[in-house]
């Protein structure tokens, strides 16, 4: 159906939900052929219920709810809307004192006490970070991630529940 499409050489592509029941395989070719057509110039417009393709593919984004677009921006700037980072470390010991130190805090720590898996606000991040820093642990891995589009969504369609 795509090749059918493409035979005109259009300058706006459309595609509706184009991996849905296709292989792995088949969705990594679509895709770099999708990402090569776009780096030419054309204009693809993709409907998706796989947040993680838009997020990898898209460079703005219209979120539908109920059948209404809902917001439309950068994904940049949709992502940066929600307050959230998500802090992994890893220890080269135990973490003793962290259930001490961050009292106040919610996290996750591992059976083995040498992974921590905390989610905060952006604004609460030097915070987090000091304490851990001040109980003089050794760090030897340490990731932060941020929202990702999943989390957009559900905030702008009211998944959550925040307002029912």
């Amino acid at each position: 159906m795509i090749a059918k499409a493409l035979v005109h050489d259009p300058e706006i592509i459309v595609l509706d939900e184009p991996t849905a029941g296709v292989d792995v395989e088949l969705r990594n070719s679509l895709w770099e052929y999708v990402i090569k057509l776009n780096e030419e110039g054309k204009t693809i417009i993709l409907t998706t219920h796989y947040l993680e393709e838009a997020e990898a593919l898209c460079d703005r984004i219209a979120i539908m709810n109920k059948g209404k677009i809902v917001k439309v921006d950068s994904k940049e700037s949709l992502i940066n809307s929600i307050d959230k980072k998500i802090i992994k470390i890893k220890f080269a010991d135990p973490a003793h004192g962290l259930e001490e130190e961050l009292v106040e805090i919610d996290f996750e720590l591992d059976d083995d006490q040498r992974q921590i898996e905390i989610e905060t606000a952006k604004r609460d991040l030097d915070k987090i970070l000091k304490k851990i820093n001040d109980l003089n642990l050794e760090i030897v891995d340490i990731d932060i991630e941020s929202a990702k589009l999943e989390d957009v969504f559900i905030k702008l369609t009211n998944l959550g529940g925040d307002d029912n």
